[in-house]
């Protein structure tokens, strides 16, 4: 009689239990389907003004030009971007270069739109703002520009002296005197005392 009385009491808390649980249930999905909009997706820094394969997103941190590809955000998402100097070639927060991005429906963006950036050799950091009114950058990527010299500018030189203008004379021009003009003392003429 005790086991009948306890399960009587235990039906209405699991019936309670289940209820509670199917109705949370339904909240789950609800919370995970809705993204906070403005800190989506990711921004790559490409070399050049070639894009990568097709499903390859990757970030090249060492490039000569370059452009910003942005990737995997909201479909209609736009936002602000700048470049500042960065430690240790340069003065860290100075802006190099900004702009602005829109995904524009399929929730990537390529900027330069048709072409590349440049900037002079150094050290960079990339800030990229979403639409969140945040204090704050949403998204950064170091970056280093190091283009190989075009040509134009001189080779560096070492400070060795090329062959052709060695200081040294040539065997020719040997300071030695011939053995016939030898200031020696000859053997008989001895100098003795």
């Amino acid at each position: 009689m005790h086991r009948r009385r306890a399960a009587s009491l235990l039906r209405p808390f699991g019936l309670f239990t289940a209820i509670l649980l199917a109705a949370f249930a339904g909240f789950g999905p609800a919370v995970l389907a809705n993204d906070t909009p403005g800190n989506n997706g990711t921004v790559k820094i490409h070399e050049g003004n070639t894009e990568n394969d097709p499903g390859e997103v990757r970030n090249e941190p060492h490039v000569c030009t370059f452009h910003l590809h942005f990737y995997f955000a909201d479909p209609v998402q736009t936002g602000t971007w700048e470049i500042q100097e960065w430690a240790p070639t340069g003065d860290k927060g100075t802006v190099v270069r900004s702009g602005t991005y829109d995904t524009a429906g399929d929730g990537e963006d390529r900027d330069a739109e048709n072409g590349v950036y440049t900037l002079p050799d150094g050290h960079y950091k990339l800030f990229w703002d979403g639409d969140l009114d945040t204090q704050k950058h949403d998204k950064m990527k170091v970056f280093w520009v190091e283009c190989e010299p075009d040509g134009s500018e001189a080779p560096i030189e070492s400070a060795s002296v090329p062959p052709s203008e060695s200081a040294s004379v040539p065997p020719i021009e040997s300071a030695s005197v011939p053995p016939s003009e030898s200031a020696s003392v000859p053997p008989s003429e001895s100098a003795s005392v």
